[in-house]
Parts: structure tokens; sequence; C-alpha cells
């Protein structure tokens, strides 16, 4: 059977709950117009308005119902046909007790004999695996979507608000950017490059003019969260006396680094000490199952997390925010998750997205994104049900560019790129390298197909993407010695040879060090292993972006960075965003394809920054089937993965006849 990934597919961490009304008597008058009440979620479900990739992953199975297995033995030399899952349980038994064995007895399977051995042992267990789901899988569907659960939780009803139709008159001139008033705020030394004192104006522009939110969809790397602190700063001190506090939310791995980011650039008691709502803070303004709100309305700023603005929304969406900051909004892309409906619904004057990938996916997480920060009119977009029809085929980035009147000094979009604002940063170099599977792993992804009907198109994409990495990951890759790992698998040895001409480099000289992005555990340990072994390094450390183990990591990049000669640092893709800074860095290997291209470029980014003074080499290493070099999951992910890239930079590049139509960027001198 052929499973398309359809909707759920096309980025799986689009799950949203389903739900039944809370309490229709509950009193609103404390919370915006755009609440309708509150729901109990339970279960989940795709997110609506999402599209098929309109790509076969797995391709049909042409088996008989029944087991059937053949064994790949010598490297393939040998291979015998097993036709029951008991004959298949029988030589796994036959040779683990072989293997405990001083001598090991040989096996004889089908007329022929067979040494006792890990390899075979591991083989029969993927196999079997992959043959028949376990009696608490059933179909598959439920397990893959996620177990209905008892309690549920509480989310906004979030309804759209009318838009008034421009008078067509243009706003006048806002006052201009205090610039006296913001030097006088800096520490000392401190100063804003010329795009970032652009952005300013820009921001400060449109909160003067009324406008509801902003999108601030700079490059990564070009100073967002400076820029959106400054302005947050002269908000303060333009209040008049009369505060209001302001709010941050970002992923949690950087909810000290907002606060570490005001210490460095202002004045020591501007932002006095903000709130961080999470961990023993979270805990000591709870009151119930919600949070003590008059407490934080007398808060200058709260710094929070995604999770925790979901999670206690029916107190947050009380509060009367000045400024709402959404960091990396990309995680507001589904607009039906708890983070979403809370951050449509919270109340605020201004609110600003931050994200160097507005476009993760599709088109539709714009809208998302800009139904978050534009609560009330006048709106960019009206509902959901009439943007794609709007917005969709091949002339979609052209209509929402135009919609959004990108890129003139009036559209509530801004983006710069790093190539243009600095014009000292060297390239990236873009390598993509193929290498053909075994025809083991090719037996291995005939038994993923044919079990893909019954156990779920999540099972099998999981299934795949632990195969395409190696085929060890499909049981228990623990206690691999180096030359069994890399012969069953080609795409780890085409890593190691990529890490082996790096290394080349470093002995010619040159201080050479590479970033590989894993985002599998057991393979990361794995890769660390032979990497360690192959190269005689003191250690691979691997760095998954945790929050408590932030500083281990910084300690890991620090002495990274200092090493002398070829050196290897692993990482999870969704690290990316972490706020690290590896410039010591010009390899990079993505080892594992990760369904979204903007955390690919995000990790590549970690060393193409400010400071990077190389050109930095970006690595993709492919697995493909035998005989088909276009041809297996690796090549479809590639595939997927590319156009989602070209899609977000055919929306954030404007043809030129587009750009003269709205020629010029809003630029303010001195006040």
């Amino acid at each position: 059977m052929s499973v398309d990934v359809t909707q759920e597919m096309h980025d799986p961490s689009l799950l949203i709950p389903e739900g039944r009304n809370l309490d229709s008597s509950l009193d609103l008058s404390q919370y915006s117009p755009r609440v309708a009440g509150f729901e109990v979620l339970r279960g989940r479900q795709p997110g609506e308005g999402r599209e098929a990739t309109g790509l076969v992953w797995v391709e049909p199975s042409t088996a008989t119902e029944g087991f059937a297995l053949t064994l790949h033995v010598d490297e393939g030399a040998l291979r015998i046909q097993l036709n029951s899952r008991e004959e298949a349980l029988d030589v796994l038994q036959k040779n683990d007790a072989a293997l405990v064995e001083t001598s090991p007895t040989p096996l004889t399977i089908g007329g022929q004999q067979l040494v006792p051995s890990e390899a075979l042992g591991r083989q029969l267990r993927i196999a079997l695996n992959l043959s028949e789901p376990s009696s608490e899988e059933g179909d598959g569907t439920e397990v893959a979507v996620g177990a209905l659960r008892p309690g549920g939780k509480v989310g906004a009803i979030v309804r759209d608000v009318a838009t008034p139709a421009s008078d067509g008159q243009q706003s006048p001139e806002p006052p201009s950017v205090p610039w006296a008033q913001l030097r006088g705020a800096f520490q000392n030394g401190v100063a804003l490059k010329p795009h970032q004192e652009e952005g300013l104006a820009w921001l400060w522009r449109h909160a003067q003019v009324g406008s509801p939110g902003v999108l601030l969809a700079d490059d990564m790397g070009l100073g967002k969260t400076l820029q959106v602190a400054c302005f947050m700063t002269l908000r303060l001190l333009t209040a008049g006396g009369v505060e209001r506090p302001h709010l941050v939310v970002c992923p949690t791995i950087l909810l000290d680094n907002w606060k570490q980011e005001l210490a460095r650039f202002f004045q020591e008691d501007l932002w006095r000490t903000p709130f961080i709502l999470h961990g023993a803070e979270l805990r000591a303004v709870k009151r119930g199952d919600g949070l003590n709100t008059e407490f934080l309305a007398q808060q200058r700023l709260i710094i929070t997390n995604y999770e925790t603005l979901g999670a206690y929304q029916r107190s947050l969406l009380k509060v009367d925010f000045d400024v709402v900051v959404f960091d990396e909004a990309h995680n507001l892309k589904n607009p039906d998750t708890l983070r979403s409906r809370a951050a449509r619904a919270l109340k605020r004057s201004f609110a600003i997205a931050l994200t160097g990938t507005p476009v993760e996916n599709e088109l539709f997480d714009v809208w998302a994104i800009y139904d978050a920060i534009q609560s009330r009119a006048p709106r960019v977009f009206g509902p959901r049900t009439s943007f794609r029809e709007e917005h969709g085929g091949e002339q979609g980035p052209a209509t929402l560019r135009s919609r959004l009147r990108y890129p003139s000094n009036d559209s509530t979009l801004m983006r710069r790129e790093k190539a243009d604002a600095l014009k000292d940063l060297p390239e990236k170099r873009y390598q993509r390298h193929a290498v053909e599977m075994t025809a083991l792993q090719e037996e291995q992804e005939r038994l993923i197909a044919r079990q893909a009907s019954k156990r779920g198109a999540f099972w099998a994409l999981a299934a795949l993407q632990k195969l395409y990495q190696h085929p060890a990951l499909l049981t228990d890759a623990r206690g691999m010695n180096a030359g069994t790992a890399l012969r069953e698998s080609p795409k780890t040895r085409l890593c190691l040879e990529l890490l082996e001409q790096v290394e080349g480099r470093a002995n010619g000289g040159s201080a050479e060090k590479a970033l590989v992005f894993v985002l599998s555990r057991a393979m990361q340990e794995l890769l660390s292993g032979l990497i360690k072994e192959r190269f005689r390094l003191a250690s691979v450390p691997i760095i998954n972006g945790e929050p408590e183990n932030r500083r281990v990591a910084l300690e890991s990049i620090q002495t990274f960075s200092q090493a002398r000669g070829f050196q290897v640092l692993l990482l999870s893709p969704l690290a990316a965003g972490a706020g690290l800074n590896i410039v010591a860095a010009n390899h990079v290997i993505h080892y594992g394809r990760w369904w979204n291209p903007a955390k690919e470029d995000q990790a590549t980014d970690r060393a193409h920054r400010i400071g990077q003074v190389r050109p930095v080499h970006v690595y993709y290493p492919l697995l493909h089937r035998q005989g088909r070099a276009e041809a297996g999951f690796d090549m479809r992910l590639h595939e997927l993965v590319e156009r989602k890239r070209s899609l977000a930079r055919d929306f954030l590049a404007p043809v030129p006849e587009e750009a003269q139509q709205f020629a010029g960027v809003f630029q303010e001198g001195e006040g």
C-alpha cells in the first residue's frame, strides 16, 4: 500500500485538541473581545487548513499476506528465505544460545550453515519488530497522534472580530524616535548598527500610527532581540507615568537569554529584575489552578514560555499588557493549539512577532502568525477560510506580498538578509552527497511498507527515518563495534568520509572544525563514539538544547572553540534556535534531514553569523535505493524540504517589479 503523507505529515507537530464548552456562564468582561468563552480540550487531531505534501513516502508492497523474510548473510552474498514468524523466532533463539557458548556451533538454516553473530540476531530482531504490531499499537493511528487524555486542558474559544473598511487616507506622520532618550538608557559603549536603527524606527512608526501588531522577520543574527528591547525601553521611558506590564513569550531555552540581553545593553535600574514566569517563580504566583494576576499586573516585564502561556491562559488573558512580544513566532503557526489560542486572545496595545522563518511549511503559516499579532482592527487578513482561496497556487507568494504591501515602508512585515545587512559575512557553500543503501536495508524498507497500512503513516515515517540514519536504530544500537556499525550503514560511512576530508584540511594548517546535526539521540551516541574512535578525539560532545543543561552546553562550545586543530561537535537541529554562537566551526553536516528547512537554516547559522571569517561548507549526506539515484525516503524528504525552502524564499524575495512598486524603506534620521 502506498502511503501519502497528507495533512498530519506536512508538519508532524500540527496536532490539536478537540473540545467541549467549559462554562457558558463565565464572566468575560475581564477578557479581550476575541474571547467567546473557554472549553476543555481532549484528544488531538491535525490542524485545520493544512495542505498535503503530495509525496508518496512508502512504495506499494507487492508481497502477499503472511510472513516472508529474506536473511542477508555475509554482506548479502548468501540469502536465506524464512516463511513464518515461528521460523524466524527459532533462528533467533538458536543464534542467541550459540553466542553464549565459548565456541559457538554453526547454525543450519535452510540447508545452509551460518556463523552465529550479533549482526544476525539484530537482523532478526528488526524483522520481527517490523513484521507485526504489538497489541498496544492497534492500528497505529491513535498511538501516533496521541492518546486521549483523561483530564484535558482549558483553552480560549477565539472568535473573529470585524475589520472596518479603510477610508483610503494616509495616516499623519508619527512623532520621530526619541533617540536621545534611548542613548541615555544604554550601557556605555552600546550603539545600534544602521539596520537596527532602521528596524527600531519602523517599529516605532507602526506603533504610533495605531497598528495592532507587526512581524519582524529579519534573518538570524541581525539583532531582532536588541531592536525590540530598544522599542520596549522607549515605550517605558515615554509612558508618562502610566505603566502596564510588557510580556515576552519565547521558547524555554531563551528565557534567561532575554534577561541577560536587557542587563547587557541597558542601564541597571531600567528593567529592574524581569519576572521569569517559569519554574520556581511560576510556582510562587500560583493560586489554585490559576495565577496571582494582581501581582503580575504590577510587574514591569514578564518573560514566559509558550507552554506556560497555553497552560495558564485563563489567568494571563485577564492581564492588560502594553507590548507583547512573540519570540520565535513560528511556534504559533498552528492557530488551534493552546499557545496560539492564548496568543490571539491576549489583551495588549501592540504586538510584535519575531521570526526569521515566517513560512516554515506553507503560506498559511503567515495567516496564523498575523492572526496572533493583529487581534484588533485594522487587520491585514480576514478569516482563515478565505486565505487559501486568495493566496493559493503558483501566484500565492505574489498575492500575499501584495496584500501585505511588502516590501513597502507601510508594510507590517520587515525582512533584511544577512547578505545585505552584513556585507563582510562570508558565503555558504552547499554540497549534496548521495550513497546507495544496502540490500538488507531495502529488505527492511519492504517490511515497513507491508506494515504501513496496518500501523499508520506516523509509524511508517518514524521507522523509515530510523532506517535511513542507521538500521540499528530499529532495535538497540548500544554496544555495536565500529566495524559492524559502519558496515551496516553506508550513510554513516559517508558521514565519516566527509569528516575525514575536513580533517585533511585541518592537517594542512587550517583550523577546520565541524558541526554535525542529528535528531535521534541513539544516533548521536553512536556517531559520537565512532567519530571519537576514528579521529582519536578526547571527546565529541552532544548538545540537545535542554535549558537545564545550557551551562554545560556553553562550556562544551567554549572548549570546542578554543581547542587547536580538528574538532567535532554533535547537536540536535532543534537546539538551533538556542542563541548558540559557534563560529569556530566552518563545516556543517546535516546527517538526518528535518521536516522543517527553517530548523536546518537556523542550525547552519550557528556557524554562519557575525564573527565568522571563513566560508561555511554545508553537507547533505543522502541515502538512496540501489540503482535508483532519486528514490527513497531521504530523497523524498530532501525534495519536501527544498520545496518548503523555495516557497519561503519566493515569499520573502520580491521580484524587481514589485520592489520598484513598493520602493523605499522607512528611514529616519536623528530626532
